[in-house]
């Protein structure tokens, strides 16, 4: 949290990460933070079963990387072409 301000003034800017297992990759939880009668409170949340599986148990970064080799080489040959 950031406050401008005195102790008494309200957060102007809150980060929560709110994506639980991310990718299925890291294992953290998700939270969410409601404000009630000026009581800030924070609830934590798991990662219930995903909304998909990867072939073969990949993670998004490993199963996705020659896919984004293949377009970064195909842009830098484009690029030299011009040159």
């Amino acid at each position: 949290m950031h406050k401008f301000g005195d102790r008494e003034a309200f957060p102007s800017c809150i980060t929560v990460f709110s994506a639980p297992n991310y990718c299925g990759t890291y294992g953290n939880r998700g939270a969410v933070i409601t404000m009630f009668d000026n009581n800030l409170k924070l609830k934590t949340y798991i990662q219930e079963k995903g909304a998909f599986d990867l072939p073969e148990g990949y993670d998004l970064f490993s199963w996705s990387m020659p896919f984004v080799a293949d377009k970064v080489t195909v842009m830098l040959q484009h690029i030299l072409e011009r040159c």
